[in-house]
């Protein structure tokens, strides 16, 4: 009678405990969610399919058939892996293992309460931003982040797609505050659900911008640049870590599967044939995609020109009023054959793609 007394007490603090009630008896949510995106994926992928320049980032370009079912398989896969880490940990945390985790506000305050809030979402998105960068590395990348990239138009569907080590890696960095800082389940449950929302709306190919409460948040354009030009843009929801670590997309800068490192290259460094790719890449954007639905990246054959004449201007030494009259700056004493070659590259490219000195390239 005791052991059956000691057992029904013990399921009723299980119960009762919501962490267990977040992550164990809600098991089969995320896979929900995932499935749940079947009446968006309908909406604009199948009813809006002939609209694709009313909404999609890319309307000229399509996820082929079968990458759209290896996206879901994969996706399925990974969704099930990480879910049932986050089971183990729950029944882990449940049962007395240790953590930092705690349920009543009271034992830290509401000032700490509220303080984790910012504290959590900034600590996973910055250590994510490194994770993903960490990832683009060329040997990390071609053995499994690729696996990702295999969707240059992503759908809703490509947000869990990616190779399992990869996203065990990342879920565990992301959990760490449950054991090294006291955190309040309800702020990390909420902070996972808006983390894993935007990743849907941010791979979802379709043009949504961020809310007016949201500065920070980048647009739905932001990660869908990162498919289609690979090596830029790794953070998810604070843009400004590309920013502050110059891996934010430039106007200025090519980028394509084979440039790695995030900071692209100068229009003078790549062949006229990268340069073409490149500017189609370019016309396939959306413009409603962007504020105030300006195509952000255009490049007029102008500011190609433009760029030119910048580039030809910085070889020039740059010498004091004193000697500058005395000396002849088209002379070789100040110009390498190296930089002649790359003033009549970009000459050549502006040639190769001109079509009027104000039209897009």
């Amino acid at each position: 009678m005791g052991s059956s007394n000691k057992k029904r007490s013990s399921q009723n603090r299980w119960i009762k405990d919501p962490m267990a009630v977040t992550w164990t008896e809600n098991y089969n949510e995320p896979i929900s969610k995932f499935w749940g995106l079947l009446p968006e994926s309908w909406y604009f992928y199948i009813r809006r399919r002939d609209r694709a320049e009313e909404w999609k980032c890319q309307p000229k370009k399509w996820l082929p058939p079968e990458l759209e079912r290896h996206e879901i398989a994969l996706g399925s896969l990974t969704l099930f892996i990480n879910a049932t880490v986050s089971a183990l940990l729950a029944c882990y945390i449940s049962n007395g293992g240790y953590s930092t985790v705690y349920y009543d506000v009271a034992d830290y305050g509401w000032l700490w309460f509220f303080l984790q809030w910012p504290v959590i979402f900034i600590y996973q998105d910055y250590m994510t931003y490194w994770m993903h960068r960490i990832y683009h590395i060329p040997f990390l990348y071609k053995h499994f982040h690729k696996l990702h990239h295999k969707y240059k138009q992503p759908t809703a569907f490509s947000v869990t797609a990616i190779h399992p080590v990869e996203a065990v890696h990342i879920q565990l960095m992301d959990i760490l505050p449950l054991f090294t800082i006291p955190t309040h389940w309800f702020p990390f449950y909420v902070v996972a659900l808006y983390t894993y929302y935007h990743g849907i709306i941010d791979h979802s190919g379709v043009n949504f911008k961020a809310y007016w409460w949201q500065p920070w948040q980048p647009d739905a354009i932001f990660h869908d640049n990162h498919h289609q030009y690979f090596h830029v843009n790794f953070a998810f929801n604070i843009s400004y870590w590309d920013k502050l670590h110059g891996t934010y997309r430039r106007k200025d800068r090519v980028y394509t599967e084979d440039i790695f490192y995030g900071k692209g290259k100068r229009i003078d460094e790549v062949s006229v044939e990268e340069l073409k790719a490149d500017l189609e890449e370019r016309e396939s954007e959306n413009p409603l995609a962007y504020r105030d639905n300006k195509m952000e990246f255009k490049l007029s054959n102008g500011e190609l020109k433009a760029m030119k004449r910048n580039y030809e201007a910085s070889l020039r030494p740059r010498l004091s009023d004193e000697y500058a009259p005395k000396m002849n700056f088209h002379s070789h004493s100040f110009e390498s054959n190296q930089d002649e070659a790359r003033k009549k590259h970009i000459g050549l490219i502006v040639h190769a793609t001109a079509k009027g000195d104000d039209s897009p390239l």
